[in-house]
């Protein structure tokens, strides 16, 4: 008989709910959920820039009337312009802006002699070098009134241009030198002088930030 109360009390005992699994994942407090770091809206700004890719600008300039703005074609350039083409020249010309940071030992000349290599049949003698100031600013001018340019990217395959002239100008600031450098049909480079030096008249240091 007492065995028979036991087992019935057993089977009792095993058909009560079992009690409620304690809740693994619970609310911060709001102290603790307050203290936490908010996340970041915006991944941090990179600290440096990868070799040869272009900087931020050290200088300003006003944009002549009739020059197309466009999207810059590689990492290593500032600004691009599309300059109308002259009289039977059908292909525009080219202005790009480049800045690689503080100068180093030779990297002007470097640059320059860059320039020149990308012309063949060029007569060194008729490079034509000069300097002037604007907005005091030392400006360095190299121009190539013609020649067969060889279009592309450094390193890389090229497609030779006949009768092309290059205007280029070396501008030194407190933080480096930049490049203004004009590529084009040689009639629309010659024609586009006169606005090329009158935006390199409005070419100034921006100032320290403070």
């Amino acid at each position: 008989m007492h065995r028979v109360i036991a087992v019935s009390l057993l089977l009792v005992a095993c058909d009560k709910p079992a009690p409620p699994a304690a809740t693994t994942a619970t609310a911060l407090p709001s102290a603790i959920a307050s203290a936490a770091p908010a996340a970041s809206s915006s991944a941090p700004a990179p600290t440096s820039v990868t070799h040869g890719a272009a900087r931020e600008l050290g200088v300003t300039w006003s944009e002549p009337a009739g020059w197309k703005k466009v999207p810059p074609n590689s990492s290593m350039r500032n600004a691009s312009y599309e300059i109308p083409p002259a009289g039977a020249d059908t292909e525009p010309g080219d202005l790009g802006v480049f800045y690689f940071g503080p100068d180093k030992d030779g990297a002007v000349e470097r640059s320059v002699e860059r320039w020149v290599e990308s012309f063949d049949g060029v007569d060194p003698a008729k490079i034509q070098k000069s300097e002037r100031k604007a907005n005091g600013l030392s400006q360095r001018i190299v121009e190539i009134p013609s020649g067969t340019y060889k279009s592309g990217m450094p390193g890389g395959p090229t497609t030779p241009k006949p009768n092309h002239a290059l205007l280029g100008v070396v501008v030194e600031t407190p933080v480096g030198s930049h490049f203004f450098k004009l590529v084009g049909p040689k009639a629309t480079v010659a024609q586009a002088k006169k606005q090329f030096l009158a935006l390199m008249d409005t070419v100034k240091a921006k100032a320290p930030t403070p």
